[in-house]
C-alpha cells in the first residue's frame, strides 16, 4: 500500500515527553550527610576542648605540687642547717656572754649569711624577742615569744612557713644550749620569692604569687594583664578553681602556701588552652571533614540548580 504525502504530514505520531526527576533527592542526601558530619565533628571538638581544660587543670596541680615539694626540701635543709649553726663556736661564744652584744652578733650573722646563702639570719633571746637580725629589718626587736615556732624550738630544731606583710619565708629555729639550758635561739630562713616562682613558671608555664588578704606580696610577672588577673583571683577560696577573664582568659586556683603557713595563700594562673599547640593539627584535622562535606554540598546544590534551570518548561 502506498502512503500519500498528505497522509504522512497530516497524521504525525504524537511525541511522548519523559519528565526527568528533579535533583531534590541528591541535594537532600548531601544536606543530611553535611548535618551528620557537622554533629560528629562538633562532638570531637568538644572532646578536644575538654582535654585542653584537663591539661590546664593538671598544670595548676603540678605547679602547686612543685611548690610544696620545694618548701618541704627547704624545711629539711633548714632543720639540718640551723642545728649545725646553733653549735657553731662563733655563735655560741657570742651568745653565751651575760649580755647579748647586738653589734657583735650582727657581724657574725653577716659573715654566716654570705657563706650560707640564707635570706635571713637572727638570734632571739629565750623569751623569743629578736635581738639581732640580718636580711629582715622588719623583724628587728620583734617579739615572737607567743609563736608556735619559737615554743617548739625551745625543745628541738623546728621549721615554719611564715607570711610577713610583704614576704613569705621558710624559717628554721634551733636552741643554742649551754649544758641543759637554752641560752638563746638561732633562726635561719629562705625567702619564697621570684626565684622560686620563676623556676616553676619556666618549667610549667604557670604564673604564681602569694596573696595576703587582697595584696599580692610575692610574684614574678610584672605584666599588668597578669597582675590584674592575680587581683581578681585573690578572692578565690582555698581549693577553688575558676576562669578569670581579663584581656586574656586564665584558669586560676588558690591553695595554702603550706599547711604550716600562718597566713596567706598561693594563687596560680595558667593561660587558658596554653597547650593548644600540642593538638593544633588535630583540631584542624577534626574540622577538615566538615569543611570538605560543606564544599561537596555546595557543589551538589550548584549542579542541581543548574540542571533544573537548563530543563525546558
Amino acid at each position: 500500500m502506498t502512503v500519500s504525502k498528505f497522509q504522512m504530514y497530516a497524521s504525525p505520531q504524537a511525541v511522548t515527553r519523559v519528565e526527568r526527576p528533579k535533583p531534590v533527592a541528591a541535594i537532600a542526601s548531601a544536606g543530611a550527610l553535611l548535618v551528620l558530619t557537622g554533629l560528629a565533628v562538633w562532638a570531637m571538638d568538644r572532646q578536644l576542648t575538654t582535654m585542653l581544660n584537663q591539661m590546664d587543670a593538671e598544670t595548676l596541680r603540678q605547679a602547686n605540687a612543685t611548690l610544696s615539694q620545694f618548701v618541704d626540701q627547704q624545711r629539711r635543709h633548714l632543720l639540718s642547717e640551723v642545728n649545725v649553726l646553733a653549735e657553731d663556736t662563733r655563735i655560741r661564744s657570742t651568745v653565751i656572754t651575760p649580755e647579748l652584744d647586738e653589734a657583735t652578733i650582727t657581724d657574725v650573722l653577716t659573715d654566716l649569711q654570705k657563706s650560707s646563702g640564707a635570706s635571713v639570719l637572727a638570734v632571739l633571746d629565750v623569751k623569743g624577742k629578736v635581738r639581732s637580725v640580718v636580711g629582715a629589718d622588719e623583724m628587728r626587736n620583734l617579739d615572737l615569744g607567743s609563736s608556735s615556732l619559737v615554743k617548739a624550738a625551745l625543745e628541738k630544731p623546728s621549721t615554719y612557713v611564715w607570711t610577713f606583710t610583704n614576704k613569705v619565708r621558710v624559717l628554721g629555729v634551733a636552741p643554742i644550749r649551754t649544758g641543759d639550758d637554752v641560752a638563746a635561739l638561732f633562726m635561719m630562713g629562705f625567702e619564697l620569692g621570684e626565684a622560686t616562682f620563676s623556676g616553676i613558671e619556666k618549667t610549667l608555664g604557670a604564673h604564681g604569687a602569694v596573696v595576703v588578704g587582697d595584696k599580692v606580696v610575692s610574684k614574678v610577672a610584672n605584666n599588668p594583664q597578669i597582675l590584674s588577673a592575680f587581683q581578681l583571683a585573690a578572692e578565690l577560696g582555698e581549693g577553688e578553681q575558676r576562669l578569670i577573664r581579663t584581656d586574656r582568659d586564665y584558669l586560676a586556683t588558690a591553695s595554702p602556701v603550706s599547711n604550716l603557713a600562718s597566713a596567706g595563700k598561693t594563687v596560680w594562673l595558667v593561660p587558658r588552652y596554653q597547650h593548644v599547640e600540642r593538638v593544633g593539627l588535630l583540631k584542624i584535622a577534626t574540622w577538615a571533614p566538615a569543611i570538605f562535606m560543606c564544599i561537596t554540598f555546595l557543589v551538589v546544590l550548584w549542579l542541581g540548580l543548574r540542571k533544573a534551570n537548563q530543563e525546558p518548561a
